[in-house]
C-alpha cells in the first residue's frame, strides 16, 4: 500500500520492525526515523546523542533494568545530598526559561519504562508447507515489483529467508 501511495521514495521511509527492535541496528534506524522527521516543517526530533537512550527506553525496554527497590537503593543512596527544589510562582502563560534540576544518585538516573507493549507471543509458529510457499511468492512478487528500492528489496530478501529455513508443520 505505501509503496504505492508514495511513488516518489524521499516521502517514504521504509524499515522492518526486526531492524528497529535489532540490539545492533536498532538505535541506527531510531536515528534514521529522527531524521526522516526531522525533514518535515515544525517537527523538531530530540537531539541526535538522545537517541540511543530513548530507543533504549521505549524499544528495548524488556532488556533495561527493572527500577530500584528499597533494598537495593538505600546502600547506594548513602551519602546522596538532595535538594528540595521549589518550582517558581509563574503567572498565567509564563513559561520557565530553564528547567528545575534535582541532583540525584546515578542509580535513580536510569529511566525503566514498561509501556505494556503487546509485542508478545509465541517464539515458533506453525506453518504448513502451503503457508510458507504463498508467503515466498508474495515476498518475491513484492522484491521483483519495487527491486529499485534497495532497502525494501533487503528486508523482503531477509523475509524470503527466514521463510526458506521455517519448517513446515503436518497438515
Amino acid at each position: 500500500y505505501w509503496m504505492e501511495k508514495y511513488p516518489e521514495r524521499t516521502q517514504l521511509l521504509v524499515f522492518s520492525y526486526e531492524d528497529l527492535t535489532n540490539n545492533y541496528s536498532g538505535p541506527f534506524v531510531a536515528e534514521r526515523i529522527a531524521a526522516f522527521l526531522g525533514e518535515v516543517n515544525r517537527v523538531d526530533p530530540i537531539a541526535p546523542e538522545s537517541i540511543p537512550c530513548v530507543w533504549e527506553t521505549i524499544v528495548n525496554y524488556k532488556n533495561v533494568a527493572p527500577p530500584p527497590t528499597e533494598e537495593t537503593v538505600s546502600e547506594d543512596m548513602e551519602g546522596t545530598k538532595w535538594q528540595q527544589a521549589t518550582p517558581p510562582v509563574l503567572e498565567q502563560g509564563q513559561m520557565m526559561e530553564t528547567p528545575l534540576v534535582v541532583e540525584e544518585p546515578d542509580i535513580l538516573r536510569k529511566t525503566h519504562a514498561d509501556p505494556s507493549s503487546l509485542r508478545e507471543g509465541p517464539k515458533i509458529r506453525p506453518y504448513t508447507q502451503k503457508n510458507l510457499a504463498d508467503m515466498q511468492a508474495m515476498f518475491r512478487r513484492l522484491s521483483e515489483k519495487y527491486n529499485s528500492h534497495k532497502g525494501f528489496a533487503r528486508i523482503m530478501a531477509s523475509y524470503m529467508e527466514v521463510v526458506s529455513n521455517t519448517v513446515p508443520v503436518n497438515d
